[in-house]
């Protein structure tokens, strides 16, 4: 095996204050996100209640990419 492909099979470990800030990403809520549907437009969508992005994903199906907007 070669030394690259040794580097390559390695998980990289997150440092803690990386690991931090996904977690805080994953945990803060919106109430408007901006959404890019498969057919190529940019929505804004604003909802009621405050939900994270994970949330959102499972409600709008038709989304490539999902970003919370402050």
């Amino acid at each position: 095996m070669s030394s690259f492909a040794k580097r390559i099979s390695k998980a990289k470990k997150l440092t803690p204050k990386k690991e931090a800030r996904r977690i805080y990403r994953a945990c803060k809520t919106y109430t408007s996100f901006n959404v890019f549907t498969k057919d190529g437009e940019n929505i804004v969508v604003h909802t009621k209640t405050p939900m994270t992005v994970n949330e959102a994903k499972g409600i709008y199906h038709c989304a490539l990419c999902i970003g919370g907007i402050e």
